[in-house]
C-alpha cells in the first residue's frame, strides 16, 4: 500500500510540475567499486541570483527549500535504481546554478526537465566524480534567443584535468594515450594563460579526435562481440528462433548480459565519451 502511494505521489507532482510549467533535476550515480550498482550516489543544490536554495548543501549538511512549491526526494519503485529528484514549480526567469556533490566514487548521470511555453526542454549532463567532489552546472533564460531555457554544465581546463585523473585511476584507459592527454591538457592551461586562443584550440581539436578513435575502437569491439554472440546463439538454439519475435527484441533482451562481462570496458567508453563532450563543449565556449 505504501508503495502504491509513493508511486501516485511522485506522479501527481511530476504532472503537477509540468501541467504548470516547472524544472525537474533528477539523477544518481553507477559506482567504480563493487557491488557496481546504479543508485542515488549524488546530492543536488540549485540556487538562484537572489542566493535562494533548494536541495541538499554538502558544506551545511542540510537540506533546503527556500522557493514556494520545491521537493527535494529520494525515488525508485520496485526493482529499478534510485535516483535524487529536486522539482521546482514555475520558478520565476532567472539565473540559476545548481551543485551535484558524489557521495560514492563513480560516474553521474542527470537529466534537467522544463517546460517552456508549450515546449518540454531537456538536457543531460554526466560527469566523473569521486567522494567528496563537486561539479557545477547552469540554467539560465536567454533573452537573445526569445527567453529560452539555457542548460549546461560549467567546464573549464581544471574540470578536464580532474576527470581524466579519474579516469586513469579508477579505469582500464590506456595508460599511454593517458599520458599524452595529461600533457595535451597541460599544453591548453599555458596556452589559455598566456592567451594564445588559436594555439588552444588547435590542441583541443586533437584531444578530441584522439579520444574519438579510442571510443571507436571499443565500439568496434562491442560490435564484433555482439556478431558473435548471435552467431552463437542461432547455432546452438535453431528451434528457439521462432519464438523471438526480431533480431532486435534479442538484442535488448541480451545487452545486458553481454555488458556484464564488459563492465570494465564500459567504465572507459562512459569516461571517454564524457570527456569527449566536456572537451567539444568547451571548444565551442573558446568561439
Amino acid at each position: 500500500m505504501r508503495l502504491i502511494l509513493s508511486a501516485f505521489f511522485i506522479l501527481f507532482f511530476f504532472v503537477s510540475v509540468f501541467a504548470s510549467g516547472g524544472m525537474e533535476i533528477y539523477g544518481g550515480a553507477t559506482r567504480f567499486d563493487p557491488p557496481f550498482e546504479r543508485g542515488p550516489f549524488i546530492e543536488i543544490l540549485i540556487r538562484n541570483s537572489l542566493g535562494r536554495r533548494a536541495g541538499y548543501d554538502r558544506k551545511s549538511n542540510r537540506i533546503y527549500n527556500e522557493f514556494s512549491n520545491s521537493c527535494y526526494v529520494e525515488e525508485g519503485l520496485g526493482n529499478m535504481p534510485r535516483s535524487k529528484n529536486l522539482v521546482l514549480i514555475n520558478p520565476p526567469h532567472d539565473s540559476y546554478n545548481f551543485t551535484i556533490s558524489a557521495s560514492e566514487n563513480g560516474i553521474y548521470r542527470i537529466k534537467v526537465d522544463m517546460t517552456w511555453k508549450d515546449e518540454f526542454i531537456s538536457n543531460e549532463i554526466a560527469g566523473l566524480a569521486l567522494r567528496g567532489d563537486t561539479q557545477e552546472g547552469y540554467v539560465f533564460f536567454d533573452s537573445v534567443n526569445g527567453g529560452r531555457p539555457n542548460i549546461g554544465k560549467n567546464i573549464d581546463v581544471d574540470l578536464l584535468k580532474r576527470e581524466l585523473e579519474i579516469t586513469l585511476k579508477r579505469t582500464k584507459f590506456d595508460r599511454k594515450l593517458g599520458k599524452e592527454l595529461v600533457k595535451g591538457l597541460m599544453q591548453l592551461d599555458r596556452a589559455l594563460s598566456n592567451r594564445e586562443t588559436s594555439n588552444a584550440k588547435v590542441i583541443l581539436r586533437i584531444f578530441i579526435n584522439r579520444l574519438e578513435a579510442e571510443n571507436l575502437k571499443y565500439q568496434l569491439r562491442n560490435e564484433n562481440d555482439i556478431r558473435e554472440w548471435f552467431a552463437d546463439f542461432f547455432i546452438e538454439n535453431p528451434h528457439d528462433y521462432p519464438h523471438i519475435l526480431s533480431k532486435q527484441e534479442l538484442f535488448f533482451s541480451n545487452i545486458n548480459n553481454i555488458r556484464k562481462n564488459k563492465r570494465e570496458e564500459w567504465f572507459v567508453v562512459e569516461a571517454i565519451r564524457i570527456l569527449q563532450r566536456d572537451a567539444e563543449a568547451f571548444l565551442e565556449n573558446l568561439y
